[in-house]
């Protein structure tokens, strides 16, 4: 039987947190395989924002794993705020 327009399951997503030092942290859900840019754009940052991982910086094209905490750097803001 077809299954149609239903949401993601869990095994097809990923969640990623996302904030700023000392600032709100958002977690999000992106698909397995989503890079920095379309996690950042799904928490309302900029796709271009300088971002570190784990103490290293990672590009826009970089690819995340689950539990993934990022920290944008610089007085980047949510789009919106």
């Amino acid at each position: 039987m077809a299954r149609h327009n239903e949401a993601p399951s869990q095994a097809d997503a990923i969640s990623v947190e996302i904030g700023t030092v000392g600032g709100s942290i958002k977690k999000v859900l992106v698909p397995v395989g989503a890079t920095v840019a379309e996690a950042l754009e799904a928490a309302d940052y900029p796709a271009n924002a300088e971002v570190r991982c784990s103490g290293e910086v990672y590009a826009g094209d970089d690819v995340l794993d689950d539990g993934d905490v990022l920290i944008v750097l610089g007085s980047s803001k949510p789009s919106g705020a």
